[in-house]
């Protein structure tokens, strides 16, 4: 059994966990105590009110780590570095310009020169 499955697995029981408790912690807070409940009913309706609200926190970070985990061990599909290289072999093909493909390296054409844009110094007097 590789990792990718076991996390997935553990991914979908994260998430569903999460969902218990978030429903869990509705109905919780739907249901306050009355004003006037003795202060060891609120104290317990408070601290399940906390733990229900850090289980969810817990689980949904979990959640998240699994996620990018999974994306560790997903197998890679086989890409060259000319059709991973950003686009630039497919604009210098659309352009029409010459993009040197050197083994497996792609070579950009050499910029051309350019005159020395003029400045508004004026030079010593």
């Amino acid at each position: 059994m590789n990792k990718s499955f076991i996390f997935r697995e553990q991914l979908r029981d994260h998430e569903e966990r999460v969902l218990r408790l978030e429903s869990e912690l509705e109905d919780h807070r739907k249901s306050p105590p009355d004003k006037g409940s003795k202060s060891l009913i609120v104290q317990n309706y408070k601290e399940k009110e906390s733990y229900l609200t850090f289980e969810v926190k817990r689980y949904r970070t979990y959640s998240y780590i699994l996620r990018s985990r999974i994306g560790q061990y997903v197998e890679p599909h086989p890409v060259s570095l000319v059709e991973n290289s950003i686009g630039e072999v497919d604009e210098a093909a659309a352009a029409g310009g010459p993009m040197d493909v050197t083994g497996g390296v792609v070579v950009p054409p050499p910029i051309p020169d350019r005159p020395a844009p003029s400045t508004n110094r004026r030079g010593p007097e």
